[in-house]
């Protein structure tokens, strides 16, 4: 995906139906993403949805659009 390996994309893992379809998504934390020019780490957070037939192989990502804060450092997942 592009990302540098100080990125740490898969530095966390969480699986579940996120969006209620019935199906498992996969989040992937990557807190070392730089997100502006500057080596200033604001982290970010893959999440790619399932399918019938597996994961699909387009994604969506969440920030904070902060530049710092390491998101994606630590992932979980409850349904309350």
């Amino acid at each position: 995906y592009g990302l540098a390996s100080n990125a740490h994309f898969g530095w966390t893992l969480a699986s579940a139906d996120f969006d209620g379809d019935d199906m498992s998504e996969l989040a992937i934390g990557a807190p070392g993403v730089d997100l502006l020019a500057g080596g200033l780490v604001g982290g970010e957070v893959f999440v790619f949805n399932g399918t019938p037939s597996g994961l699909e192989r387009g994604r969506r990502s969440f920030s904070t659009g902060l530049p710092v804060g390491r998101f994606g450092q630590a992932l979980t997942w409850g349904d309350y």
